[in-house]
């Protein structure tokens, strides 16, 4: 499944012919992935050097 992501207007576009019975999920994880796109560029704007939040402590070197 492909989907388009627009940044600017924080929207997401899911293919016309996704199945119904697939439409929920694929939205809700679409915006989860347009949520942590959005959080990745707030954190990079505030002088991080890489995404912190969004990856947790695993991502962080830490444990878990």
């Amino acid at each position: 499944m492909r989907l388009e992501i627009d940044l600017l207007a924080k929207t997401v576009r899911l293919p016309d012919q996704l199945p119904a019975a697939l439409l929920h999920q694929a939205e809700t994880k679409s915006r989860r992935i347009l949520d942590l796109l959005l959080a990745a560029r707030r954190e990079r704007r505030r002088g991080a050097n890489k995404p912190r939040a969004v990856l947790g402590p695993w991502g962080r070197g830490g444990s878990g």
